[in-house]
């Protein structure tokens, strides 16, 4: 198999690992710590009942947590459908679109994920960390670079119809 077959099924394995992971929780918090109930967990809790000192910034904290979640999840959903292209021998150019922005919205997750726990933190609300931003942050940054150095293979005959539009 050539190495790029392998280079997708590394990077796939470290998208689902970085979902299944444990991710940011609340302390006392009945969530299960993996991506989607976490996701779900941030969107519905409200500022004024997590306990902490200033409820203002907790409410930024959990917004921007949130934000930083849902870029997870909407990488992992087009890893889903799109990953795949990477170990093809020559990849169609949308499809190749949407796995570069698939890899930044993984990559753009984790730096909002660890600023709302900073957030959390200096607000003195009792977050707690997983690892879950390690493979996701390696995945994101994986896919960015993997598409940087597969651009000779995507493919640039759109017009088939009309080649004097090429």
């Amino acid at each position: 198999m050539p190495a790029r077959v392998w280079v997708t099924i590394g990077l796939g394995v470290l998208i689902v690992i970085g979902a299944l992971a444990p991710n940011i929780t609340l302390l006392g918090a009945d969530n299960a710590r993996w991506l989607v109930p976490t996701a779900q967990f941030f969107l519905g809790v409200q500022a004024p009942y997590v306990p902490a000192n200033d409820p203002g910034m907790v409410d930024l904290a959990l917004n921007i947590t949130y934000l930083g979640l849902a870029l997870n999840q909407g990488g992992a959903c087009l890893a889903v459908l799109t990953l795949w292209t990477m170990a093809t021998n020559d990849m169609n150019r949308w499809l190749f679109r949407i796995v570069v922005v698939l890899g930044w919205m993984l990559a753009l997750s984790v730096p909002l994920v660890l600023n709302g726990w900073i957030l959390m933190h200096a607000a003195g609300a009792p977050a707690i960390l997983g690892w879950a931003w390690l493979p996701t942050l390696a995945a994101g940054l994986g896919t960015i670079i993997f598409c940087r150095r597969s651009r000779d293979r995507v493919d640039r005959d759109w017009y088939v119809a009309r080649p004097e539009l090429q």
